[in-house]
């Protein structure tokens, strides 16, 4: 039993321990038996053991243990056998195979779920393939170009074909200098029974120096599929061409830091027929805590419910749901933060966000307003997504990268794209107080 304990204590080296409570007061268009103020209790323990059997090899596994409970938890409890891969550095490159995380660049695109590098809020999810990797630098060990090919199986992403396991063919190439780097990404998805012939292509940069970083990831996706979410019409092929970009700049003057997070995804005033051109950015890039996090959340959530209960299972159609990822939008988000001691840093931020083009409400527009486009709530169709501000503490215990702990909240002042018939409802607020235990 003790060398049982000595070798699950050597393998879960790496790992952490998330307790986290969340309160969101919502907006009062959420009437009837909706309840209005929500809160959760969530927990999560994740590990990630990591060996090296020989000094070539190294292998990987991830697992997440959940628990929950509240009006706004989103499951009781979960057990998540999540990854299992193997990395080896082989003479003439590197060479990957399992069941890994997905990521690159800033992650508007793919994102791994990993870590904790958001200025608000939390990863809750996570972009996960069966891969096989190649990775080499063709001009040499210490030349800066890197080239990775790959075939990849879908398991967990945010551009679904049907709930179903989608191929793909991955090319990426970068460029590493000593302050800068650079790099493309590019990946073609199919998939026989729907048709589905999907390009996306990814420009991603970035530079950094002592005191300045700025960061920036431009995003394409084009071609077509029968899997893609289609009302009016059965079995019809369906184009799609997306767009999405972010940039991101921090400056430091001693113990303040200047940041901006600006960028937009493509809009869509047909999202259920036509072609699709709405992008959506991974819910694990976060932008501010409310807007997006929440209330634009909410409602695409319940616009693919409501059309589900009348309907049935429709294909592709839960790429509605945002899960608080930023869609048809354009938004400018300016932050401070000052370090008041070695440990704690106060943040704040204010949000400015409206639409590419006008927000529309499936369900509203297919199944109660007979193909007229209309908002949320049956309201006109608006670009006026509002403003928000967050703020919050956070303590940084790490030393040793031991233990963080923060309590943030936002409030959001909503536009026109969330009102009501007669009129604009009030704000909604968010509180969170967050406690990670590394080890």
């Amino acid at each position: 039993m003790s060398l049982f304990v000595v070798i699950f204590f050597f393998l879960t080296e790496m790992g952490d321990l998330r307790f986290e409570g969340i309160y969101v007061k919502e907006m009062d268009v959420l009437k009837g038996e909706e309840v209005k103020d929500k809160w959760a209790l969530k927990n999560r323990l994740r590990l990630c053991p990591s060996i090296k059997p020989f000094k070539t090899l190294e292998l990987n596994a991830q697992a997440d243990f959940v628990w929950e409970n509240g009006t706004y938890a989103e499951r009781d409890y979960a057990i998540d056998f999540r990854k299992v891969w193997f990395r080896w550095l082989t003479p003439i490159g590197l060479l990957s195979a399992g069941r890994m995380p997905n990521e690159w660049g800033l992650g508007i695109f793919i994102n791994s779920g990993d870590g904790y590098d958001e200025r608000f809020g939390v990863k809750r999810y996570g972009d996960i393939v069966d891969r096989i990797l190649f990775a080499t630098k063709p001009l040499g060990k210490e030349e800066p170009l890197v080239v990775a090919l790959a075939f990849d199986r879908i398991v967990e992403d945010d551009l679904r074909i049907n709930k179903d396991d989608v191929d793909e063919w991955l090319l990426a190439i970068m460029w590493e200098e000593e302050w800068w780097k650079t790099g493309f990404y590019s990946a073609l998805r199919t998939h026989g029974e729907t048709d589905t012939k999907i390009g996306a292509f990814d420009i991603w940069g970035k530079a950094e120096k002592e005191n300045w970083k700025v960061e920036t990831e431009l995003v394409t996706i084009y071609g077509k599929s029968k899997a893609l979410p289609l009302l009016y019409e059965i079995e019809k092929t369906r184009e799609i061409l997306q767009f999405g970009f972010a940039l991101e700049f921090l400056y430091r003057i001693k113990s303040i830091k200047f940041y901006l997070q600006s960028g937009f995804a493509s809009g869509d005033e047909n999202p259920a027929g036509g072609d699709m051109t709405f992008f959506t950015f991974d819910p694990d890039y976060n932008v501010g805590l409310v807007a997006f996090e929440k209330v634009l959340a909410y409602y695409t959530k319940r616009s693919v419910e409501r059309i589900l209960q009348v309907s049935g299972e429709q294909k592709g159609i839960d790429q509605f749901f945002t899960k608080g990822g930023v869609t048809n939008a354009y938004f400018f988000f300016p932050q401070i933060g000052i370090n008041l001691t070695d440990k704690i840093e106060w943040r704040t931020g204010w949000l400015f966000a409206r639409g590419v083009k006008n927000f529309v409400d499936p369900y509203e527009t297919a199944f109660l307003h007979g193909g007229k486009p209309t908002g949320f709530n049956g309201n006109e169709p608006s670009k006026d997504i509002g403003w928000e501000i967050d703020t919050g503490l956070f303590f940084n215990m790490e030393k040793d990268k031991k233990l963080k702990f923060s309590i943030e909240g936002g409030y959001f002042s909503p536009g026109k794209v969330f009102s009501s018939p007669d009129g604009v409802e009030e704000g909604a607020y968010d509180l969170e107080g967050r406690l990670i235990v590394f080890f």
